[in-house]
């Protein structure tokens, strides 16, 4: 029902209407493969030759150092050698030397003792090795890629898909890995796959870190590639305003939460004017108030499976049925839950985050669920006897 209750399949739609719109989806991600292809294999070129440039340095450094060391013990030798010798005292004559032979012939066994000395033999060994390692060396060198030699991507794309490639990959090898599913690498490539897409199509907003998390429970439940990035697509136009955009945003956001008189004070020392300092003051705060709703929102996800399976579906739900806001009541029960704690022991915005990771897996969903729908049935009686007061106060200011 996920497609369902996510907007993708529509809920007066047909099987075969549904089935259509998989293998359309499925479609659309094929193609989607085939367009950032081309992409992926100029960033893994790319990333190869910065390893082997990165390998040849490191064993440059290597080499200095150990040439360093080498300099300095022969030089602590030479000092102490110094240090043993006697002091004003003559050292003896060294012995003549022997007598030259009368006739010298070259033996063959003077040569053959020269080539077969292990050390010599050792040394031709090495040069060897030294020209199969350079050769070695340049053939794993890749070409260059189509976007230095005026390909059709630009440098500034391949810059900007690297820079999301590489966040990407951080964290799918981090993705719940103690989950059976996401132990088989095969599961690991798809989540990746699907998540290039996104970001693909959505360059201007990038990869930001958690978009994972929220992709893995669907391609678990769902499994199909297709089917997967189109309900994930339709997640991401509810979730993608809570994120921040930029590393700005997030400096900004992180800043205003902890100190917002820290954030001020910065907005003043750039020389802001009064009045462009409050704008700015207030724009953090208004991105700090996101932030938080976000961190406490994750929080109340980042629990078991099933249990984020039973949360997640009764927020999507509510959208439905009673409120498209209903993931702040699921916060709010939350922080209910265990606000004597929080408060005894002054806990600021990353403090609250953290202490509600670390609780990920003791929550009790259902019950969180249940103060969740008081809190909410709680506000629609509060907004109703207001309602039925006004409407009173109406009718007897039309009386006579």
């Amino acid at each position: 029902v996920w497609p369902l209750m996510l907007g993708f399949h529509p809920w007066d739609s047909t099987e075969t209407e549904r089935r259509s719109l998989d293998q359309a989806a499925q479609a659309r991600f094929e193609n989607l493969l085939s367009e950032w292809g081309p992409v992926d294999v100029i960033v893994r070129e790319n990333d190869k030759e910065q390893v082997i440039n990165a390998r040849d340095i490191l064993r440059k450094k290597l080499e200095a150092v150990e040439a360093a060391a080498a300099a300095s013990a022969k030089s602590k030798v030479k000092k102490q050698q110094q240090n043993l010798r006697p002091q004003n005292r003559r050292l003896p004559d060294p012995p003549p030397p022997p007598p030259p032979p009368s006739s010298y012939e070259e033996s063959p066994v003077a040569v053959s003792a020269v080539t077969d000395d292990p050390e010599n033999q050792l040394g031709a060994d090495a040069a060897g090795n030294c020209s199969l390692l350079s050769t070695s060396r340049e053939s794993l060198a890749s070409p260059a890629s189509p976007a230095s030699n005026g390909g059709v991507y630009s440098a500034e794309l391949i810059k900007t898909v690297t820079e999301n490639w590489h966040r990407i990959d951080k964290d799918v090898t981090r993705c719940d890995r103690h989950i059976t599913f996401f132990s088989d690498d095969e599961h690991l490539e798809k989540l990746r796959n699907i998540m290039c897409c996104y970001v693909w199509e959505n360059l201007q907003v990038g990869y930001i870190q958690g978009f994972c998390d929220l992709l893995a429970p669907l391609l678990i439940v769902l499994e199909d590639e297709g089917l997967t990035l189109a309900c994930f697509e339709k997640l991401m136009l509810r979730m993608v305003a809570n994120f921040p955009t930029d590393e700005v945003e997030l400096r900004e956001t992180t800043m205003s939460a902890a100190a917002p008189e820290a954030a001020a004070v910065e907005a003043e020392a750039a020389g802001a004017s009064g009045s462009e300092r409050t704008r700015q003051l207030r724009k953090r705060q208004h991105r700090s108030l996101m932030n938080q709703q976000l961190a406490n929102l994750s929080a109340a996800l980042q629990i078991c499976y099933n249990d984020v399976f039973l949360v997640w579906e009764t927020i999507w739900a509510a959208v439905h049925l009673e409120s498209s806001h209903f993931s702040i009541f699921v916060a709010v029960a939350l922080l209910q839950e265990y606000r004597s704690f929080i408060m005894e022991n002054d806990m600021n915005l990353a403090d609250v985050t953290m202490f509600y990771i670390d609780m990920a897996e003791r929550h009790n969903a259902s019950n969180l669920l249940q103060r969740a729908r008081d809190l909410l049935d709680q506000l629609i009686q509060m907004v109703c006897r207001m309602k039925l007061v006004e409407h009173r106060r109406q009718i007897s200011c039309k009386k006579p």
